[in-house]
């Protein structure tokens, strides 16, 4: 899931899932190399969770571009 500024606290407070997010900023480097281990990580619960019909899919992965939207008091710079 992409989250934005509007959406973010729907997604991390206003939910009964757990949340992993990924705060990047489209210029750092370790962010770019992160990126397709975090992808896997979505397609490998997603995987879990479509074999597993028991599986209590309660998590939401999500990234959010950090440098383009204004969340509260975190600063990525």
């Amino acid at each position: 899931n992409v989250i934005f500024a509007d959406t973010y606290e729907e997604y991390i407070f206003n939910n009964e899932k757990d949340v992993l997010v990924l705060y990047y900023a489209l210029w750092c480097g370790h962010c770019y190399k992160f990126e397709p281990i975090y992808r896997e990580i979505g397609k490998r619960f997603k995987l879990y969770a479509s074999k597993f019909k028991n599986f209590n899919n309660d998590i939401i992965i999500g990234k959010i571009d950090a440098t383009n939207n204004d969340i509260y008091d975190i600063y990525i710079g």
